[in-house]
């Protein structure tokens, strides 16, 4: 992922703790290296939690703009 953009920013907020797991809210800004436009975006990372480790992660985004 790194290899294929360059990053301006990124932001974590969290953890989100639930019942079963926890989620973190992320921003961050992007460039791909191929060339294009700079991209801001948001995602939620759903983690769940089985005796104490993290078992399944879930990634779900908005799309920019």
């Amino acid at each position: 992922w790194y290899g294929a953009y360059e990053m301006h920013a990124a932001h974590a907020e969290g953890p989100f703790v639930g019942a079963t797991g926890f989620a973190v809210h992320f921003a961050i800004s992007v460039t791909p290296r191929a060339g294009g436009e700079r991209m801001d975006f948001r995602e939620v990372g759903v983690y769940t939690v089985e005796k104490g480790k993290i078992v399944r992660e879930e990634f779900m985004g908005l799309q920019p703009g």
